[in-house]
């Protein structure tokens, strides 16, 4: 847990949409949580989120 607010892009939401973005989020917590290592995580949310910036 974070000690305070972050603060997130509209722009992810617009992109992906809601529910697919939260999905992602969720699938990524249920795989960080079973131990998948960092770099596997990193992959796996750049192949599922749409984003020009990355």
């Amino acid at each position: 847990m974070l000690p305070t607010n972050i603060i997130t892009s509209a722009r992810k939401y617009r992109e992906n949409g809601v529910f697919r973005l939260q999905g992602v989020f969720g699938l990524l917590t249920l795989l960080n949580r079973l131990g998948v290592p960092q770099p596997t995580l990193l992959r796996t949310y750049r192949a599922l989120i749409r984003q020009d910036k990355l």
